[in-house]
């Protein structure tokens, strides 16, 4: 599930966080104790950041998760952020947030170091990539954990005007009747808007297409191919829905080639580029159940539907001061707010921030005052 991020949230702020990169930030289930794993796709102080959450199953609108942070002594993020676990049974997740080479695989397994990079844009999911139409591509490798059951799927953006097969995912050169496999929009030499997938072993091939009109150009569409190779079947869905399948088969060729070297953009005989924008690229090891594709798409589509956020709660801390030692002292669930100081309760009060800044130790903030040149002093927290 995507989780976004930002002052749109009521009682949300980043200066709430301990951390400036949100190092901080926790996920837990329902019962505010079991982590969920998670990942920062993008994090933005200055606008929203979204983060991938690996939830437990939703089914209804009373399932919720719990999402946390302000702990100054938990300032590192989790082993689970970075170490591929946030992507169970995912063989590759590309966000395609970078500018250029190495394109990261979330799952550590298949990052992209080859081919002919494309131009980083805006995507569905913060960053993106523009993909020329010519030259530019990505190459997997041979993903070794492709068995007879997989799952591909990206966000794509056709260009208009863009005309032929614009492939997605392809081990095939051109022609269904070649050894592998391809997933792309349009067929041959038209623009036809329709959702194809050809499998060969280079003798035989099948190619089955879905209705035409489908991936409009200039839009961005959600397209996903579940594959059974052992039943040769396969389910084509665009925006989360399944699409029936109108032309071809009436199946797959079972033993097509799945372990040769995947591309992300063309077919391997350096043809038939895509030429348009592409994002959250992922290959799931096994056929991806249909309640599945269709929250991955509307996660992204339709975050504040599928999901609604509640108003960020704080716990408003004591303020101690201790005269004698000359400090302030609060407890840690304090983050986010600043000690400020006025010498005079009479309306209009006049507060201002104090000159003290804080030093986080025995999981509490502890500021020392400035020395007492006579008179009264007051002191508050205030939230930021």
């Amino acid at each position: 599930m995507l989780v976004n991020l930002s002052t749109n949230l009521p009682g949300f702020s980043y200066r709430q966080f301990a951390s400036l990169s949100g190092g901080d930030l926790r996920f837990a289930d329902e019962s505010g104790i079991v982590p969920l794993p998670y990942e920062i796709n993008h994090w933005n102080t200055n606008g929203v950041s979204s983060v991938w959450v690996n939830v437990p199953t939703i089914s209804g609108p009373n399932d919720f998760v719990w999402a946390y942070w302000g702990n100054p002594l938990a300032t590192n993020s989790p082993a689970y952020t970075t170490n591929g676990a946030t992507w169970p049974n995912f063989d590759l997740v590309w966000h395609l947030e970078q500018s250029g080479f190495p394109y990261a695989d979330s799952t550590l397994n298949n990052p992209a170091v080859q081919g002919v990079a494309p131009v980083q844009t805006a995507g569905i999911v913060d960053e993106g990539q523009q993909f020329n139409g010519s030259s530019s591509y990505l190459d997997a490798g041979p993903v070794q954990d492709l068995n007879n059951a997989f799952t591909l799927s990206a966000w794509v953006n056709v260009q208009p005007g863009a005309s032929s097969c614009q492939a997605i995912w392809a081990n095939q050169s051109g022609g269904f009747g070649s050894a592998g496999f391809s997933l792309f929009v349009n067929a041959y030499k038209t623009t036809n808007g329709a959702v194809l997938l050809d499998t060969g072993d280079g003798s035989s091939g099948s190619e089955i297409s879905t209705t035409t009109n489908l991936v409009k150009a200039g839009q961005w569409h959600l397209v996903t191919a579940a594959v059974n190779r052992s039943a040769a079947t396969a389910t084509i869905y665009v925006d989360g829905a399944p699409e029936p399948i109108v032309s071809g088969g009436p199946g797959l060729v079972s033993d097509f080639v799945n372990n040769a070297d995947l591309n992300f953009g063309r077919f391997t005989n350096s043809s038939l580029y895509f030429t348009g924008a592409m994002d959250e690229a992922r290959i799931y090891g096994g056929v991806e159940d249909s309640n599945r594709v269709w929250a991955s798409w509307a996660t992204v589509v339709s975050n504040s539907v599928l999901q609604s956020y509640s108003t960020v709660t704080r716990a408003v801390p004591a303020l101690s001061l201790d005269i004698g030692g000359g400090t302030a002292s609060w407890a840690a669930s304090g983050v986010g707010y600043a000690l400020y100081t006025t010498t005079n309760l009479t309306p209009p009060i006049v507060w201002v921030p104090s000159s003290a800044q804080p030093v986080w130790t025995n999981n509490q903030g502890q500021a020392n005052l400035p020395a007492d040149n006579g008179g009264a002093r007051f002191y508050r927290l205030q939230s930021q």
